[in-house]
């Protein structure tokens, strides 16, 4: 059975966003990165989703800035430093949505996927 597929665009530290080995000693770049206090609610918000609904929903975590999804970037027109929403191929949120319109969203995308 298809699951309903959560896209969460959230640009992450540069640290975390290359592939050359890192001294992981030097964390300054974490502790001012501009979207920390996003980051921890986002963090807050998948823990809730994993622990609510399990394998129901697919989560993935994508940097805008990842060539890859240029095209969804242009489609959804997510903007640089935003955190944006994708459920199921529609732009759902801009920033952070509150747990009860997230778990509104999700439970809707269920319904819709077990109908068919």
């Amino acid at each position: 059975m298809r699951r309903p597929v959560l896209k969460i665009f959230m640009e992450k530290p540069e640290i975390y966003s290359c592939c050359l080995p890192i001294d992981y000693r030097e964390m300054e770049e974490m502790e001012t990165f501009h979207l920390l206090g996003e980051r921890e609610k986002v963090g807050s918000l998948l823990r809730r989703i994993k622990r609510e609904y399990g394998d129901k929903i697919e989560v993935e975590l994508i940097d805008p800035r990842n060539v890859l999804y240029f095209f969804e970037i242009f489609k959804y027109k997510i903007r640089a430093k935003e955190i944006a929403w994708v459920l199921d191929n529609k732009a759902i949120f801009r920033g952070i949505p509150s747990w009860d319109e997230l778990r509104a969203a999700l439970d809707q995308a269920i319904a819709v996927v077990s109908s068919v």
